[in-house]
């Protein structure tokens, strides 16, 4: 089923078709019944909350060596 990925400023509601996503008016989504509610969908251009995943290389890149390390070579 479609759900909600946040609300636009215009009052359009951008909805994730699963292959695409497609803005919609407020009136449509509502009586289509997506989840979740107009009221909980977050508003384009809010700062999301972080989502907790997979540690990006980014995130691994003050670490030390790991074993797969090529040794360092000497001249």
């Amino acid at each position: 089923m479609a759900k909600g990925v946040y609300r636009m400023s215009d009052g359009q509601v951008m909805v994730d078709y699963g292959r695409r996503r497609s803005p919609i008016s407020r009136a449509q989504y509502k009586a289509n019944g997506y989840q979740p509610t107009y009221d909980k969908l977050g508003v384009s251009g809010e700062p999301r909350p972080a989502r907790r995943g997979r540690p990006t290389a980014q995130d691994n890149s003050s670490a030390g060596p790991t074993e797969n390390a090529a040794p360092a070579q000497e001249h």
